[in-house]
């Protein structure tokens, strides 16, 4: 079977992973997670100098997990589900529903490409590009990084290409003073990625790697929901999405504390609240 670089760590991005034994690899994750916290705790003690370090920490982060899962489903032969990609996309007239759809497209360029749908990936990954055009922050993608992400060679890394392009756009949006859109950005990757990993992982959670990254996804809920609350006070106020959040917060709150033993009961429960959630979320744009 082929192995094939995942998207790396929120919305949006890092470096490839090695895949090797499921022992040796688990051991290296909690590792660079030990390390990753810490740099984090660092840069939140100068939290006025560091907002911009620490929504990079944030976007790099959800996308770990999400790739790391899919790595996970992929090496498990776990089957692609194509009921759950499309290649017809809408128009958006706000920006604040565009950043939504701009995380969204990634997490399903991240799904598509680690299955090697490579139309469907390309279709995301224009979508993606347009967007950020209309945003401004088209200047985050450069030519050698497309011709790579176009490239239907399995064995390039493309997770770690677009983790490079989503941090320079989350920079450019920073700069431009466009901060709240970035929260708006890692909701809507956040919430895709839950929507697609609870719609395929319901036949592999005592797989105890799976079990352990679907965790890790689902804990990023409290990113999503602090993201929004620092960006509260903006004059788009993101309150109606933090008051959409806190109907899933008790499932959340039971699922963090299973500390990845994750019952089917509750699996079950929360994959219905994302749908729901989803729908309220699309009824606020």
């Amino acid at each position: 079977m082929t192995k094939i670089g995942l998207f790396t760590h929120a919305f949006f991005f890092c470096a490839a992973l090695t895949l090797v034994s499921c022992d040796e690899s688990a051991m290296n994750e909690v590792s660079n997670k030990e390390q990753f916290d810490l740099s984090l705790d660092e840069a939140n003690q100068n939290a006025d100098a560091n907002d911009l370090t620490h929504e990079l920490g944030t976007v790099r982060k959800n996308i770990e997990q999400a790739a790391n899962l899919y790595k996970r489903l992929y090496s498990a032969e776990c089957p692609f589900n194509s009921n759950l990609v499309s290649d017809v996309f809408p128009s958006f007239n706000t920006s604040r529903v565009k950043a939504l759809a701009m995380g969204k497209y990634a997490s399903m360029f991240v799904y598509t490409a680690s299955y090697e749908q490579t139309q469907y990936a390309n279709s995301y990954l224009t979508e993606v590009l347009s967007i950020s055009s209309e945003l401004g922050i088209r200047d985050a993608f450069n030519e050698d990084q497309l011709r790579m992400l176009y490239d239907p060679d399995p064995a390039i890394d493309k997770s770690a290409v677009l983790t490079k392009a989503y941090l320079k756009a989350t920079e450019l949006m920073y700069s431009e003073e466009k901060a709240l859109l970035v929260s708006y950005m890692v909701l809507g990757g956040w919430l895709q990625g839950m929507k697609l990993s609870y719609e395929v992982c319901g036949n592999y959670l005592t797989d105890k790697n799976v079990a352990l990254n679907l965790y890790d996804q689902t804990y990023s809920y409290y990113n999503c929901v602090r993201l929004l609350n620092e960006s509260k006070d903006k004059m788009d106020s993101p309150a109606v999405y933090i008051k959409s959040l806190d109907t899933i917060s008790p499932e959340i709150e039971l699922l963090v504390k299973s500390r990845g033993n994750i019952d089917t009961e509750l699996f079950d429960q929360l994959r219905k609240k994302i749908l729901v959630l989803e729908n309220e979320i699309n009824s606020h744009n």
